[in-house]
């Protein structure tokens, strides 16, 4: 499986969670999926499919709202706030945040492309970025503590408490108590704290024929063939 998200970096004027919280609202999830040919996010970053998904946890796409939240913020319709810049590795997707950013808030947005391999030094003059990632393992380890976590740090977000979570997680045995942990982890930086705003899931399409059951996708998106049965069909 993989995820498509926005990650905010700390530099103002992004430190107010309401502007984080309004750019977030501001995201039109269905639009950018139908682009991009993924699913839109409506969970958190983990995608579904992975132990320790969490469904209905991203910011719902409110227009309204996230106008509210910008004027609170003290930037009414846009007016004030300094040009953010956008970094993206490919413009073709990032051109629908900057879209959806300019359309519903009316903000001043610099799109810049960057390779991969100078990824972090392009986002250190950055106010988001936009990435995927690719599950290296089934677990959602992978997506909060080895991406999502470990890119925070490096452009200064600190969070102990978060760190604690995940650490705990990472090295406790029991699966309820690490699933329950990762959960909690994947709210924080979603709901509450606002860092990272999931966007769409990637994962295969397969065509499967009526009389073949069983086969299913597990948390790295390959199909697993383990209990599956071919029954006796016309033609067979």
């Amino acid at each position: 499986m993989s995820a498509w998200c926005l990650l905010f970096s700390p530099q103002p004027p992004l430190e107010d969670i309401r502007l984080r919280r309004a750019i977030a609202m501001a995201m039109d999830r269905q639009s950018m999926a139908e682009r991009w040919g993924v699913r839109p996010a409506a969970g958190g970053l983990v995608p579904p499919g992975m132990p320790g998904h969490t469904p209905g946890l991203a910011l719902p796409y409110d227009p309204q709202h996230a106008r509210r939240l910008l004027a609170e913020a003290g930037y009414p319709e846009g007016h004030g706030l300094p040009l953010l810049r956008v970094a993206c590795a490919r413009p073709e997707y990032g051109g629908a945040i900057v879209q959806s950013l300019r359309e519903t808030l009316a903000l001043e947005i610099d799109l810049h492309q960057f390779a991969l391999s100078d990824w972090l030094d392009d986002l250190s003059g950055s106010h988001l970025l936009f990435e995927g990632w690719q599950a290296d393992l089934p677990d959602p380890d992978n997506f909060l503590r080895h991406f999502a976590v470990d890119m925070l740090h490096k452009v200064g977000w600190q969070d102990p408490e978060l760190d604690a979570w995940l650490e705990r997680a990472a090295y406790t045995p029991d699966r309820a108590v690490r699933m329950a942990l990762y959960r909690q982890a994947d709210r924080r930086l979603v709901a509450e704290q606002v860092l990272v705003v999931p966007l769409g899931y990637g994962g295969w399409n397969e065509l499967i024929q009526p009389w073949v059951r069983g086969p299913r996708q597990h948390g790295m998106a390959f199909l697993s063939l383990r209990n599956v049965v071919v029954e006796k069909h016309a033609g067979a």
